[in-house]
């Protein structure tokens, strides 16, 4: 949230330039190292994600997956423009509303994945779905409100200056903002933590088993990336929560960094449970291929065996004969022609 800029001294003037400059460069950094590491990590799995599109039916955990990448790709995209364009409506107002759109519509994709998660868990445990699905869509509605009450405009940093920056001021009080910030997060906590205790009453008895079955693999899997991706929400939420009760926007922007790891470990879930599925494909074709040994034995050639003596004593190679076949047969031919 952003005040109104002023001074009534030359030396505070310069100072609030200094600050104003000194977050911006943190504002530059944070969202490029943040753009880097997500584009990074898109690039070295991008082979393992055609493959995935490509081998799969067009269902809803594939549309979690392929929205998930490219709508956080945008909003890291965006963010990065926000900070490297000069201050002007574009980058201001345009970039902002891109921001909150894309990180709405990721509530919404995130929703859906918990959602999925514990459908499959719970033994299609409808109630425990809807419960899991209200609280993740929670978020949706209170960053809808705030920004049907956020206003956005390009402002001078001086009355005398030309350096211009971006202001966002709320319609509302500095408590309500941080009460909103609570029931945006607060409920997305306690979803997650209804599907990490569900997955774990169902896997538990599975993960510690010390064989490779699909099964097994699936288990730990499911299991390991559900207990991230409860960490990385615990984290992420955690400091947004202080962040919006202290107001400090270089507090505010450092949190960039965190919330990259929830649309990275989403990927990362369906890649890894391709990888399984893969693997046990490739196990049971080699399985039947060994259940199987005297076909596999027809496959490799042999010698054609000769025929018996002819009448005149000489031994005839198969193959001579078949050609001597053919060759009489054809000649039949030619004469009902």
């Amino acid at each position: 949230m952003s005040s109104s800029a002023g001074s009534d001294s030359p030396g505070e003037g310069s100072d609030l330039i200094l600050e104003y400059y000194q977050g911006d460069q943190l504002s530059r950094y944070t969202a490029l190292a943040g753009f880097a590491i997500l584009l990074y990590e898109y690039l070295i799995t991008f082979d393992r994600e055609v493959r995935y599109v490509s081998e799969h039916k067009r269902t809803w955990a594939m549309a979690v997956f392929v929205l998930n990448r490219y709508i956080s790709l945008l909003q890291s995209l965006a963010t990065l423009l926000s900070t490297l364009l000069p201050v002007n409506t574009f980058s201001c107002i345009y970039m902002t509303r891109t921001i909150a759109a894309c990180q709405i519509l990721l509530y919404v994709v995130w929703a859906v994945f918990s959602a999925l998660r514990v459908y499959a868990f719970s033994g299609n445990n409808a109630t425990v779905v809807v419960v899991v699905v209200v609280l993740s869509l929670v978020p949706v509605a209170t960053n809808t409100a705030l920004s049907a009450v956020t206003w956005i405009e390009v402002d001078p940093l001086l009355p005398s200056s030309n350096i211009n920056y971006c202001s966002e001021e709320y319609n509302i009080t500095p408590q309500v903002f941080a009460d909103l910030g609570l029931l945006t997060h607060v409920p997305l906590l306690l979803s997650e933590a209804i599907v990490i205790i569900v997955t774990f009453v169902r896997t538990w008895n599975l993960a510690p088993r010390r064989d490779k079955s699909s099964m097994v693999e699936l288990a730990r899997l499911v299991l390991k990336e559900g207990i991230l991706y409860f960490l990385a929400m615990l984290l992420i939420n955690s400091t947004l929560i202080i962040s919006d009760f202290i107001l400090d926007a270089n507090f505010a922007v450092a949190c960039v960094i965190f919330g990259l790891m929830v649309p990275v470990l989403v990927s990362r879930f369906y890649l890894d449970l391709d990888r399984i599925r893969r693997a046990e494909d490739a196990r049971k074709a080699e399985e039947k291929r060994r259940a199987d040994p005297e076909r596999t034995k027809s496959w490799k050639i042999k010698p054609l065996p000769p025929l018996p003596e002819d009448e005149g004593g000489e031994k005839v190679r198969y193959v001579e004969e078949v050609f001597q076949y053919n060759g009489r047969l054809r000649g039949k031919n030619a004469i009902l022609l």
